[in-house]
């Protein structure tokens, strides 16, 4: 095979911005020209390349990483009928089956009508491992706790956690009104500009009565400016001593959970050159911060939030995130190993899509004959399932489709995705 490919010594140019306006104004001083189509060209090529983008069109649609094709396009697609047999179908206008256009043709014109139409269709596939550790697609498999295990840690670290907030020292609840700072904080401003009202009135007046209004004032002031300095200073201290607490609180939830972790015998896995090394689960190896440092009193248990919203949530459809995952705090960060498969939540392979063109030719009909109009749409239904039939057949026989064909409700586990 001959190479058409450039010389190791070429170097290909480095793109560089230019000024259309200058350019254009050269040009017109030159030969009286101008940029009119360049420009157009250059609006052209960025709308198709966002028409592209939106529908899944040209290159960047041939394969979609970490989500559905519905969930990346916005614009020319559709999707599956709720009801297979479109009699109490209730697609909405986010979930569409069904696209066409409207047209008006004169009652006295004759002729057939022909239309090629072009249609793709998605398939999930197998990523390959390079596809998996490419942080552009961002769908690594999670390794995290299953369910039981993570109950069962929770429950362990719960007793430790109740123990030692309860001999914390309590802190003080200001609910009184006159206790809160802000209020003195006013009353003092308003004071003060009072005060120096009366000031202004003494030095303009000069009278006894004035100037003893005016040093009246000046002590309400000073007083209120007291104590609204004290109470900003004791909502200070109190701030302290709530962010001491909750400092407190997230030390006592960490050893809890340290704890509960080598009791139960929580291992991680660490890949090393040597191979393996297990170790006891740490809180510094998790994806977010099981201390919880909530700036407010009542610190949330981010696990009773999880099941909570496991509760509540609707079961996922395969390939999509479990349930138990949403939210939940003993998820492994990345780079801090893996969990052992006894402990771990199976988790969904990561999604890949490969778009596949189907070659539908055209279709006729006569304008003016029903009959020929319901053949023409009879047909295309016929064609659409034959051509997916034999295109998909053939890639599944294919080397490429033995190996990267994806099965339904295939689940992983941390041994299956380590590197």
């Amino acid at each position: 095979m001959t190479n058409t490919g450039p010389s190791p010594s070429f170097t290909p140019p480095s793109p560089r911005a230019i000024d259309l306006d200058d350019t254009e104004r050269a040009l017109r001083t030159a030969s009286a020209a101008d940029l009119t189509e360049a420009k157009e060209a250059i609006v052209e090529g960025l709308v198709q390349l966002a028409i592209q983008r939106c529908t899944g069109d040209g290159t960047a649609g041939d394969l979609i990483f970490g989500a559905k094709p519905s969930t990346k396009l916005v614009s020319g697609f559709l999707l599956p009928r709720f009801d297979a047999s479109g009699q109490e179908d209730e697609t909405s206008d986010i979930h569409l089956a069904t696209m066409g256009i409207d047209l008006q043709i004169a009652a006295t014109q004759a002729g057939e009508a022909i239309l090629v139409p072009g249609i793709s269709i998605y398939v999930r596939l197998l990523p390959t491992w390079e596809e998996l550790t490419d942080p552009r697609h961002d769908m690594m498999p999670r390794s995290e706790l299953s369910r039981q295990t993570r109950q069962t840690v929770e429950d362990r670290a719960r007793q430790y956690i109740n123990e030692a907030i309860a001999a914390l020292p309590p802190l003080d609840d200001v609910s009184e009104p006159d206790e809160r700072p802000g209020d003195a904080t006013a009353e003092a401003q308003q004071a003060r500009e009072l005060a120096d009202q009366a000031e202004q009135n003494a030095v303009e007046q000069g009278d006894v009565e004035a100037r003893g209004h005016s040093r009246a004032a000046q002590a309400a002031a000073q007083r209120l400016e007291t104590v609204a300095t004290a109470r900003r200073q004791a909502a200070q201290q109190r701030l302290a001593a709530r962010r001491e607490r909750n400092a407190a609180v997230a030390a006592i939830r960490r050893e809890a959970f340290t704890r509960a972790f080598a009791e139960l015998g929580i291992r991680v896995l660490d890949m090393g050159h040597g191979g393996a090394q297990a170790r006891s689960l740490q809180p510094n190896d998790l994806a977010a911060d099981i201390g919880n440092d909530d700036p407010q009193t009542a610190l949330p248990d981010p696990l009773e939030e999880a099941d909570l919203r496991t509760r509540e949530s609707v079961p996922p459809t395969d390939g999509e995130p479990t349930a138990v995952a949403a939210g939940a705090a003993i998820l492994l960060r990345p780079g801090a190993g893996v969990l052992e498969d006894r402990i771990a939540e199976p988790q969904a392979i990561p999604m890949k899509w490969r778009r596949f063109r189907l070659d539908l030719g055209e279709f006729r009909f006569d304008c003016h004959d029903p009959t020929s109009r319901d053949a023409a749409t009879a047909a295309f239904a016929t064609r659409v399932l034959d051509q997916a039939r034999t295109v998909l057949g053939a890639w599944i026989d294919s080397a490429e489709g033995q190996r990267d064909a994806y099965q339904p409700n295939e689940r992983i586990l941390p041994s299956n995705f380590v590197s």
